[in-house]
Formats: C-alpha cells, structure tokens, sequence
C-alpha cells in the first residue's frame, strides 16, 4: 500500500510539472500573462493634454500637446511630409520640444528633414538599439546628421521629462533585435490626468513577448496600436494586458491591405474598447485626456479649400514650376510645392501674397537669374527623365493642383 501510494505521488508530481512546461513561451497563453499591480501615482497634477496620430497614410506620426509644449513621435515618410505640416499647422504647433524616432524605417524617420526645416527642434531622441546598414551606417543618426542635430539614445528604465510632473518612460526595447528593427522599436508610456497612453512604434510579438516578461503592468487607457494594426504584432495577450479604452491605428490599407487586421481589431474591441483607424479621417485622431481624466477622441478635418490657383506649366529641363492665380488675392504662406519622383518639398515663406489673376515661377537655385518670384534652394529637383509629378498643397496639406 505504501509503496501504491508514492507511485501515485511520483505520477501526480511529474503531471504537475508535464502541466507547467507546457504552457510556457507561449506569447497567446494568459498563463504567461504579467499580473503585477498598476502601480500608477494616487495624486497627479492636472494638464491640458491631447495627443493627435496624424494621417501620414501608411506612417507613424504622433503629436503629445501638454500645456504649452509640444512633442513629437515619428515623422511619418518624405512622401506624405505636406500631410504632417499641414496638421501641425491645423493645430497650432510652433517650436517643438523633441522629437522620437522609434526606429529607422522610412515610414517613420521619413519625415524628419521636413520637420526640423519647418520648426525649431529642441532634441531628437531615439532607441539606444538600432540595426545598421549594411556599411555599418545608424540611419537615424544619418538622418539627424544631415539636418544638422544629433541624437540622444534612451534605454529601458530612462526617463523623459515633458511638463510638471508628467514623464516618457521608456519601457523597451528590452534586448536588441538583429532580424527586424520594428522590434528595436521605442515603447514608452506616459501617466497624465490619472490616463495611461502608451505608445509603441512597431512593436510586433518579438518585443510584446520581451516586455509581457517583465514585472510591470502594461494597462494603459490610450494605445497607439503596434504596426500599423498588422497581423504581426498586438497578440491577443498583449491586447489584453493593456486593455485600452481607445486604441488608434496609423495606416493606409490601400498601401497595405493587410493592416488594420480583424483579429487585431476585435481583440481590441472586447470589452467596449474603441478602435480608430487614421485611414478613415481626413487629417487624423486627435484624443484629449481633461483634467478630471475624461477621455474623448475627435476625428480631425481640414478647413475646406476655396482656391483658385492651377499649375501653368512645369519646364523640368529649365527645372522651373508657373503657377496662376485665377481667383482673389490670396495668402500662399506656408503653402507646400512637392516633386513626387524625389519627394522633395518647398515651402512658401511667410508674407508670400498673390495677386487676383497673377502668375508666379518657382525656380530651383541652380536656375535663377532674378527673374523668378520664388527660388527653390539647393540642387536640381525635377526629374529630366523620367515622369516627376508636381503637386500644390494649401497650409494645412490639402491638394490643390497637380500636374506632371
């Protein structure tokens, strides 16, 4: 009988531990769950808060207004630069404070010559882990290099102090990934008005895994959803153990279909939560956190555009642009000229007045002779040889001519 007895102890132990293994490594298993407590602060100052995810199409691009600062988390890519400048003319941004790159891939950094040119930049930050070219070459550092700033690297644990007592902390990425940089990408959270936000770049179940090990809560009230709400990233557990109220996806499903995923979607939804996808706005999701911590998320419009301003002609051999303004005086501060074969843009200078029924060139430097009206510093920028569309974008990024 005794010996019946520990077979039957030997047999119960090695089921337990049969039971244990199995369930571990195992990124959609809730048994891998973090459980730690949310140890957010009992008393907070209040702010007036708002963070606004830009339509930059297939593109990160973040705006984090506190009180009277602004911050910005990607710059989305060179092509879709008119549609960020103009939002941030939509909201009134002038000098900004920092900007995050939170990884090296062009649908991110893609944006941040346009950016710096456009507004003074205090800092630009990044993830103290990247994957370099080929040539041994730090993008982002590349980047920065190129506009004349240089970047300062953050680690798990860093803090980034924003307005009072209002902070970034970085939470990843934890280890280094040397097989795809959206796993380098740079998560950080931010406690405001008693509300959560925590942003994660394109975070996909590689790095979710590195910080669902770690002993702290990832609830969070506001979530920029991981690339592009592919079905790659946001693991039905990682959904879970965040469980926003309002999570907002940043993409373009014509660029790719497979963003914005029904899985990713759903999980979200679960328990009441709110999904927005940027795709389906004009300029973006704009969500404000008030101060007694009510949320509210608004879809941004522009001003509707009541122009009359064509493209003329473009001579690309004379690499000269005429435009024409066919209705009343107009205002073209601020306007955008864009090359879609280079993805190069100029910006009208303030004070930039148009006559009702004037024409006025815009001619590249190398070209001028003091007969243009405006001079498009630096080297050549049409194409010659091949197609290189020109388009015309009003202050706030909306499409008022093409041609080419």
């Amino acid at each position: 009988m005794k010996r019946l007895l520990i077979i039957l102890a030997a047999l119960l132990f090695a089921a337990m531990m049969i039971t244990s293994c199995s369930s571990s490594g195992n990124v959609e298993d809730e048994s891998t769950a973090d459980t730690s407590a949310d140890t957010r602060p009992a008393t907070w100052d209040t702010h007036d808060f708002a963070v606004t995810v830009v339509n930059v199409g297939y593109g990160d691009c973040i705006v984090v207004q506190i009180d009277s600062l602004t911050y910005i988390v990607d710059t989305g890519s060179a092509a879709s630069a008119p549609a960020m400048l103009g939002t941030l003319k939509l909201l009134g941004v002038g000098d900004i404070e920092a900007v995050f790159i939170t990884h090296s891939h062009g649908d991110h950094i893609g944006g941040l010559s346009a950016i710096v040119k456009a507004h003074n930049i205090g800092k630009i930050y990044s993830s103290e882990f990247t994957i370099e070219t080929k040539k041994g070459v730090n993008k982002i550092d590349e980047a920065a290099s190129e506009v004349g700033m240089t970047v300062e690297k953050l680690k798990v644990g860093d803090i980034v102090t924003l307005s009072g007592d209002t902070y970034f902390e970085v939470l990843g990425p934890v280890v280094k990934n040397y097989d795809d940089d959206n796993d380098n990408s740079l998560v950080m959270r931010l406690f405001v008005n008693g509300k959560m936000l925590l942003l994660v770049g394109d975070m996909q179940f590689a790095e979710e895994k590195t910080l669902i090990a770690r002993p702290y809560s990832l609830s969070a009230d506001i979530l920029k959803v991981g690339n592009h709400g592919n079905p790659d990233a946001t693991s039905n557990t990682f959904a879970r153990l965040v469980s926003p109220s309002v999570s907002v996806i940043s993409t373009s499903r014509v660029e790719d279909p497979d963003s914005a995923s029904d899985r990713v979607i759903d999980v979200l939804s679960e328990n009441g939560g709110k999904v927005y996808i940027t795709d389906e706005t004009d300029a973006g999701v704009r969500v404000s956190v008030a101060g007694d911590g009510t949320i509210s998320a608004e879809e941004l419009t522009r001003p509707e555009a009541e122009y009359n301003i064509t493209i003329v002609s473009q001579e690309r051999s004379r690499q000269k642009v005429t435009f024409k303004n066919i209705g009343a005086e107009t205002d073209i501060s601020g306007w955008i000229v864009r090359s879609e074969r280079g993805d190069e843009i100029f910006v009208f200078p303030e004070g930039s007045m148009i006559a009702a029924g004037a024409e006025f060139t815009l001619v590249c430097e190398s070209y001028a002779d003091g007969s243009e009206d405006f001079v498009w510093p630096g080297d050549d920028v049409w194409n010659v040889k091949k197609t290189d569309a020109c388009t015309l974008y009003d202050k706030y990024g909306t499409v008022i001519a093409t041609l080419g």
